[in-house]
């Protein structure tokens, strides 16, 4: 009898025996198909949901900081924070690992002369730079261009040209034209300066009219609903209405006078909110040159000490940490449903192959007696064990896809991934936009057909075949023609 009908008769014989086998393994590698499944399912949610996030980060700023809406009350102080700041973001926008960057200088609380906001939409009358001539388009996506233009690299360097909201006309109801000029001038809304001194104004173009694409609500910044121009024009009406303040001063000697302004115990210096810098955009081509672009920045933070405890580096990674947290627990969980799944598979392949090759000894001391060759008898033996692997993947490869099915819609999309942030928004929140992306970005909708798990599964019940065939082999080859015949 040739040793591949041998096989046959040897699992017919003993039937129970080998069909317990092939439960057991069965029943153990859907388990693993199972945890593979899930591990890839959410795998793939998470790449997904970083490539829509983009690879974005930010330097934050926390109280104290230009990123606040805060007062100074010694001018000495902002000068060293603004200056420092300043250069910590430009020395950042440098980096090779940029695909793009941009940052706004601001001038809070500014008004324009006879404009007002038709639609009552809380306009603020901010000034607010562009370092570039997207407008911040490429930042942010709330803002469209609807009439005009934006800046060009010419306007960029100097030119008081200026892009408003779209709802903005003049008091008598009449619409601002493109090409009209309109005045704009600091206005803190309270008026405790005294004699004859004005903040200085300035007289822009309107170059162009933009829409807010999407409200949202902020409790302590203003990044739209301004009057959008380059960043040039900021830091010039900035640095003058500070030089005419302090000549203000020295004449009025108001610098020593404390006031009580609304049981608040005020300068003359906090009638002036200067400029600020808000939380710069960085956008890098994948997410593998974050942690990179990360060091970059901490290491430049770091040599400017004297704002290394303000400001912080904040990522779209560490948005996606936090917002797929749930997600991360199940790829764990799965981890450890696949290592005990392969112990157990392990330990019970070796204890069969090893009791069962122990008990047919007889049986092989039988066929080397009879003059059969030992490479026909390890192909007899190997071919069982690679007999039942092949109906275990046979099994698996019709049922896999079910498997697969019923581990996203029975576990993945129970998940709920956390959508809002708890924290009040802030200029770096709206710069990597955590809460606008998990709003658009419905992972439960995502179809995820992958056969890598299925063929990871393959590849492991192959090992098992290997490792129960390399005892066979062992047992066999140490076997001797007169060994066991009694």
């Amino acid at each position: 009898m040739k040793w591949y009908q041998r096989i046959f008769k040897s699992m017919i014989r003993q039937p129970l025996r080998y069909l317990i086998l092939f439960l057991v393994v069965f029943l153990l590698n859907s388990v693993l198909l199972g945890s593979l499944s899930l591990k890839n399912s959410a795998k793939s949610i998470e790449t997904l949901f970083k490539e829509s996030l983009g690879a974005v980060a930010t330097i934050q700023g926390e109280e104290n900081s230009l990123n606040k809406n805060g007062y100074y009350s010694q001018p000495e102080d902002y000068d060293r924070i603004f200056h420092d700041y300043q250069q910590l973001i430009e020395k950042c926008s440098q980096s090779d690992t940029l695909k793009y960057s941009s940052y706004s200088y601001f001038q809070p609380l500014m008004k324009v002369d006879g404009v007002i906001d038709a639609d009552d939409s809380g306009f603020g009358a901010w000034l607010i730079g562009s370092s570039n001539i997207q407008l911040q388009n490429q930042r942010t996506g709330y803002l469209e261009i609807v009439e005009g233009r934006s800046f060009t690299e010419e306007e960029l360097m100097e030119g008081n040209v200026a892009v408003i909201r779209n709802t903005l006309q003049y008091q008598d109801g009449s619409e601002i034209e493109l090409g009209d000029k309109i005045t704009v001038f600091y206005n803190d809304r309270r008026e405790y300066l005294h004699g004859d001194f004005q903040f200085p104004k300035i007289e822009l173009t309107v170059i162009g009219k933009y829409e807010v694409k999407k409200e949202v609500d902020f409790t302590n910044i203003m990044i739209f609903d301004g009057i959008y121009v380059p960043n040039s024009v900021v830091l010039s009406y900035s640095k003058e209405a500070r030089k005419n303040l302090e000549n203000y001063f020295k004449i009025d000697d108001l610098m020593k006078i404390r006031k009580e302004v609304n049981g608040w115990e005020v300068t003359g210096y906090d009638y002036f909110l200067p400029c600020g810098i808000y939380a710069p955009y960085f956008e890098l081509e994948n997410y593998s040159l974050l942690d990179e672009f990360q060091a970059y920045c901490e290491d430049e933070l770091k040599k400017a000490g004297s704002i290394s405890n303000i400001y912080h580096f904040v990522s779209t990674a560490q948005t996606a940490e936090r917002i797929l947290e749930p997600m991360n627990q199940i790829g764990d969980l799965a981890d450890l449903i696949m290592m005990i799944s392969i112990l157990l598979i392990s330990m019970i392949v070796f204890l069969f192959i090893w009791l069962n090759s122990k008990k047919r000894t007889h049986e092989i001391g039988i066929y080397l007696s009879l003059g059969e060759k030992k490479r026909n008898i390890i192909k007899q033996f190997c071919g069982e064990i690679l007999l039942i692997g092949c109906l275990v993947i046979l099994c698996l490869g019709f049922s896999y896809r079910r498997i697969n099915q019923w581990i996203i819609t029975n576990v993945i999309h129970t998940i709920e991934i956390d959508r809002e942030d708890e924290t009040e928004i802030t200029d770096s929140d709206y710069v990597v936009d955590p809460n606008g992306l998990a709003e658009r970005f419905d992972y439960k909708k995502v179809v995820i057909q992958d056969d890598s798990g299925f063929a990871s599964c393959v590849l492991m019940i192959l090992g098992e075949c290997l490792f129960g065939s390399l005892i066979s082999i062992w047992l066999i080859v140490n076997q001797k023609p007169n060994d066991n015949l009694m």
